[in-house]
């Protein structure tokens, strides 16, 4: 099925609506035995998924009762265990490796006559807390919880020439404590009755299924996101969150989480400038009022207090008493950085990281407008290196971008912030002025001034690598008071002006005349 941007888009769907009908109709027979009385209905189903991989589901549902006691509705659980399927699988694998067999120390392995242990591993003597020379000739009723467990296995024991086996219940380990098991057992010598059964300890997975299973709205609040961060905050503290939370924050274990605040989770301030502690609280407002907000956040995790970008979606939910704000939050750094570079490479000149001509012309266009309402007028320079060419093939392409990159920095300390340097390719470098004076003739030497000032700057050595270089430049400037030309059209003037200074020899300033050639 396709994916939903979150559960409220399911409301009202029948599983017709949202699944193929194959899968629709597993979930139609588990609803009939839920309404038959069956306490819980339990299906494991083979699936397909959007990319053709095939899995495994586990679909569980439970009855809801009214307060007279009747059925009055149901909810379903499904969790995905294809990796729990498919390590089982692996372990069948491994059934025919005799090797494999002898050194594994993950599975339990026993190989069982006459419900007599004849020989075990050393991963299920581990398993079940018995020394290396033990478990050989015990009786295997010794490790079933009770006489009906020992009795049900011993039913499928019987039939155990039809097939493999397999059964998930409670062990009882030499020490008393119990350990759930996932058993697996088939023939492994007719002629005498042998059988071999592989055992994996998945009480980890009992215990958070039968957890969850106290607390249902808790399961369906946590979980329904299970690979995302999901926290849940009351008024004053975070009281709960999943596994993935604490993994994405750096927390070894939730009671530790608990004891954090969201001001923990944070640094300081958000990219706004604004204090995260105030926005937070604001933010934790507009949730419960609002019941589904979503923002981007600024995270800190606090095993190393890295910091990274999310995306959080919160909404409310009622646990027991309590309205709680559950917020999912996903990690979208790699998304945010991406788009940086992107931004990066759209706009910026990737030698000199300069803005290049498309972020130039942006911003001449709005420098443009500006000066419409301010009434304050501009300048835009050309610049040219004189005899770059000459070094690029004395010293090398390598000197040669070694320069543009010194006399970016120049060009950028020799202008104010609000102003503009760019690179235009090769060795043109493109000025914008802005809000100069309004008076044209004030305009005039304000832009000269800073010119001047441009080319003494450039008229300084620099040191390329060993070599010590002098360098010039030429100039073209056309001014501009609000829009009376297009941005090209200024480029254009500017332009006509550089090639009068470099035909006056170089290292020199041409202004703009209409009268131009």
């Amino acid at each position: 099925t396709s994916p939903s941007k979150h559960w409220t888009d399911l409301l009202g769907q029948t599983d017709y609506d949202v699944f193929p009908e194959q899968y629709a109709d597993v979930y139609y027979e588990l609803e009939k035995q839920v309404f038959s009385g069956i306490a819980v209905a339990h299906e494991v189903q083979q699936f397909v998924d959007n990319q053709g991989e095939q899995g495994w589901m586990d679909n569980r549902k439970y009855p809801l009762h009214g307060d007279n006691g009747d059925i009055i509705g149901l909810f379903g659980v499904a969790r995905d265990v294809t990796e729990i399927y498919r390590q089982q699988q692996k372990v069948e694998q491994l059934l025919g490796e005799q090797a494999a067999i002898l050194n594994n120390r993950l599975v339990g392995i026993v190989t069982v006559r006459d419900r007599q242990i004849v020989w075990a591993n050393a991963a299920f003597k581990i398993m079940l807390g018995y020394d290396e020379d033990e478990i050989v000739g015990y009786s295997t009723q010794k490790f079933y919880r009770s006489e009906d467990d020992y009795k049900a296995i011993g039913e499928a024991y019987v039939n155990i020439g039809k097939g493999v086996v397999r059964n998930e219940l409670e062990f009882v380990r030499k020490d008393g404590q119990l350990v759930w098991v996932d058993m697996r057992g088939s023939v492994l010598h007719e002629e005498n009755a042998e059988s071999i059964w592989v055992f994996i300890d998945v009480t980890e997975r009992k215990k958070a299924e039968i957890a969850l299973a106290l607390s249902e709205a808790k399961f369906r609040t946590l979980f329904d996101s299970t690979n995302d961060a999901v926290i849940l905050h009351d008024q004053n503290r975070i009281v709960d969150a999943n596994r993935a939370a604490l993994k994405l924050f750096g927390c070894a274990t939730r009671d530790q989480f608990c004891r954090k605040s969201l001001a923990d989770l944070s640094p300081l301030q958000q990219p706004q400038g604004q204090s995260s502690a105030t926005l937070l609280r604001e933010r934790l407002t507009a949730a419960i009022e609002c019941g589904i907000t979503q923002f981007e956040w600024l995270h800190k995790r606090l095993d190393n207090d890295q910091i990274f970008h999310a995306d959080v979606l919160t909404s409310i939910i009622k646990l027991g008493e309590d309205i709680v704000v559950q917020a999912t939050v996903r990690d979208i750094t790699q998304r945010k950085d991406a788009e940086e570079k992107m931004e990066q490479m759209a706009y910026y000149d990737e030698l000199t990281n300069l803005p290049n001509r498309r972020l130039l012309l942006d911003r001449l266009k709005c420098s443009m407008s500006a000066s419409v309402r301010s009434g304050k007028g501009g300048a835009l320079l050309f610049l040219d290196l004189d005899q770059f060419k000459v070094l690029n093939d004395t010293y090398g392409h390598d000197i040669g971008d070694l320069l543009l990159q010194r006399v970016a920095k120049r060009l950028t300390a020799c202008v104010r912030e609000v102003d503009t340097v760019a690179r235009f390719g090769g060795d043109e470098f493109v000025v914008l002025l802005e809000q100069l004076s309004g008076d044209a003739g004030e305009v005039s030497s304000q832009t000269k001034a800073i010119v001047d000032k441009v080319l003494s700057a450039l008229q300084l050595p620099f040191l390329l690598a060993t070599n010590e270089y002098s360098s010039s430049a030429s100039v073209g400037v056309t001014l501009f008071f609000g829009q009376q030309f297009t941005e090209n059209e200024l480029l254009k003037q500017a332009d006509l002006a550089l090639y009068q200074a470099k035909h006056g020899g170089g290292n020199s300033l041409c202004f703009f005349d209409p009268q131009m050639p």
